[in-house]
């Protein structure tokens, strides 16, 4: 999906695919744990808004 993002000129040329999905999956893991170990459901809609759009500016 990365290589069609930049094929489509949405994303940015300068990142490596393959390492782009590394990424991607780290920040997801990441904000996933965080929003577990803090213990509060009604934070799963920030978590999730603030993962996409760091995902977003990553690939930008």
């Amino acid at each position: 999906m990365v290589a069609l993002g930049q094929k489509e000129g949405t994303f940015s040329a300068d990142i490596q695919a393959d390492t782009a999905s590394k990424m991607i999956r780290s920040i997801i893991d990441g904000c996933l744990i965080q929003w577990l170990m803090c213990d509060e459901d009604h934070l799963h809609e920030f978590y999730k808004n603030t993962c996409y759009d760091v995902i977003l500016k990553y690939l930008k």
